[in-house]
């Protein structure tokens, strides 16, 4: 299937939902791992991330994660048209969205949702960071992996 279809973009959100979930079981795991879905809601709405309520921290992470599937998307069809048509450079135009990507989610979380909350002492935002840091390389990798069988499918 041609990556300009308008159906590859329904399956590059699917695949940030899928990643999302598997982040889901990372962030279970880590000692501030279900707050920064908790900060971006509460950024939105100007609270603390204890105060967000739970359907407002479900849309933030899902939806947001589904969005940055097609982002990925994006970022791998734009490397695509740089590099010549072949089995490695698309590995490589994977490899590079994916870390685009990873900076855009970090870059975006850190200096917008992050810096727009307070009541977080400095231990706590380096905590949250560590936890986000680690969120973000696991869904990279689940979308990465996802959109490599796609596209070798």
């Amino acid at each position: 299937m041609e990556l300009l279809h308008p159906l590859v973009f329904f399956v590059a959100a699917a695949f940030g939902l899928i990643a999302t979930m598997v982040m889901d079981f990372v962030m279970d795991r880590l000692p501030e791992g279900r707050t920064p879905p908790a900060v971006a809601a509460a950024a939105v709405r100007g609270e603390r991330p204890e105060d967000a309520g739970r359907g407002a921290v479900a849309l933030s992470h899902y939806g947001s994660g589904t969005v940055a599937g097609v982002v990925y998307l994006g970022i791998f069809i734009l490397l695509s048209m740089i590099v010549p048509d072949s089995t490695t450079m698309s590995l490589l135009a994977l490899a590079g969205a994916g870390t685009i990507m990873f900076g855009l989610m970090i870059g975006v979380f850190f200096l917008g949702p992050l810096s727009h909350v307070g009541g977080l002492t400095a231990q706590r935002v380096g905590d949250i960071k560590r936890s986000w840091m680690i969120s973000a390389g696991v869904y990279v990798i689940t979308v990465g992996i996802c959109m490599l069988l796609f596209v070798q499918a």
